[in-house]
């Protein structure tokens, strides 16, 4: 082998150790060569830290110096190591060929699928493992049926002449069991994934695993199966087609019973403050009418669209509307002289009844000092209403002041 001279050196006198520049010692030198000092003597390596360090077996005894030319002479160890890595390769490679001879002649090597027990498997492709181009290998399902119970466990491929699988399409299975106790999973080749298991008998049903995002769960909405007029699978779901029975176009769809009847459906109009809840028709995939869900920024608001309370004032006076369809008005109103007499002008409700209202009036002064209250009599309108004075009563005042309270309805 050639010697090694890459780089230069620095040497310090009476210290082992070789600083190198541009030297690649970990791999171009070895321990036990010789190092050829800048002094021109010969060293034993005793270690190689690193690329650029390496330490003699003795300090050097020459003068410190830097940038010094060197060299590294390969010993005969090296013929001696490697005959011996030979040897014990052989040695190896003679084992295993009588090992070989061995299994072949005792039949100890299993075949793919072989029940034999006791044997050793030298195929990486049996039983699934390693193969590919599923139709030509041997990771097929052994077996007409995928309920057989006597199938070794393994990796398979499951055709469409195979039956009892959980799709119509073909797929992988893995399969294992042990004695009475068994399980199966099968990803069929469209995506889907399922699963099952047994103890002490026949297989259970098979069991269907969700998909991030199916049904709207776990990802965003998603287009209803059966519409929004029809119960759905449990789900996160939007659709803006009308429906009878009202409610919002996100909705959460929850079924009752094994026939995915109509159970409970929570929904809200998109971007809103309106929340809606369905309950089902008893048997059928069918919602009663939505109750309309009241809460802190609704209960005051347009009672016509859901809210509890609505009030307001105008010149007429104020009016407070509730959503059972009642309806209070209340105002004041003065008259001079007797403009009031013997009937007042009409006298306009600040929001109009459904039907004339209940109207009570309390004169407050005519003017005189004295309050009119044996003098004033009314009628109403479903929008408004009047006072007249009673008749056969002397007045001398000059003005009336009434207030007014009238309940109703608005619907």
């Amino acid at each position: 082998m050639a010697w090694y001279t890459a780089g230069t050196v620095k040497v310090a006198a009476n210290n082992a150790t070789v600083i190198g520049t541009g030297t690649k010692w970990l791999s171009g030198a070895r321990r036990g060569e010789a190092f050829v000092a800048p002094d021109g003597q010969l060293y034993e390596v005793k270690n190689i830290a690193s690329d650029t360090s390496l330490t003699l077996t003795q300090v050097y005894r020459g003068a410190s110096a830097s940038g010094q030319a060197y060299a590294l002479a390969p010993m005969q160890g090296y013929v001696k190591e490697l005959a011996d890595r030979v040897a014990s390769l052989l040695l190896l490679s003679q084992t295993e060929w009588e090992w070989d001879s061995v299994l072949k002649k005792t039949d100890l090597q299993a075949a793919p699928n072989d029940p034999t027990t006791w044997k050793i498997l030298t195929n990486g492709r049996a039983f699934g493992l390693g193969s590919f181009g599923a139709a030509n290998s041997y990771d097929q399902w052994p077996s007409e049926s995928l309920d057989d119970m006597n199938v070794p466990a393994g990796m398979y491929y499951v055709s469409t002449a195979i039956t009892n699988r959980p799709t119509t399409a073909p797929g992988v299975v893995w399969h294992r069991q042990t004695g009475t106790v068994g399980a199966q999973i099968y990803m069929s080749s469209d995506g889907g994934l399922v699963h099952r298991g047994r103890r002490s008998g026949a297989y259970r049903a098979w069991l269907t695993t969700l998909n991030v995002g199916e049904f709207g769960l776990g990802g965003a909405t998603t287009t209803p199966s059966n519409g929004r007029d029809s119960s759905n699978p449990f789900g996160w779901y939007y659709q803006t087609r009308a429906v009878t029975w009202g409610g919002g176009s996100f909705f959460l769809d929850m079924p009752y019973g094994s026939n995915m009847n109509a159970g409970l459906r929570l929904s809200t109009d998109p971007y809103s403050d309106n929340f809606y809840l369905n309950g089902g028709v008893s048997g059928k995939r069918e919602y009663r009418p939505a109750c309309k869900l009241v809460h802190d920024k609704n209960i005051v608001g347009d009672v016509a669209k859901g809210s509890v309370v609505q009030s307001g004032s105008n010149s007429n006076g104020n009016w407070i509307r509730l959503a059972n369809g009642t309806q209070i008005c209340r105002g004041q109103v003065t008259f001079s002289g007797n403009s009031w007499k013997p009937t007042s002008p009409v006298i306009a409700y600040p929001m109009a009844f459904n039907a004339p209202p209940t109207t009570v009036i309390q004169p407050l002064s005519d003017g005189s000092g004295y309050y009119a209250v044996p003098q004033m009599g009314m009628g109403s309108g479903s929008g408004s209403f009047f006072i007249r004075d009673t008749r056969g009563i002397v007045d001398t005042g000059t003005s009336a002041a009434v207030d007014y309270v009238a309940i109703g309805v608005w619907k």
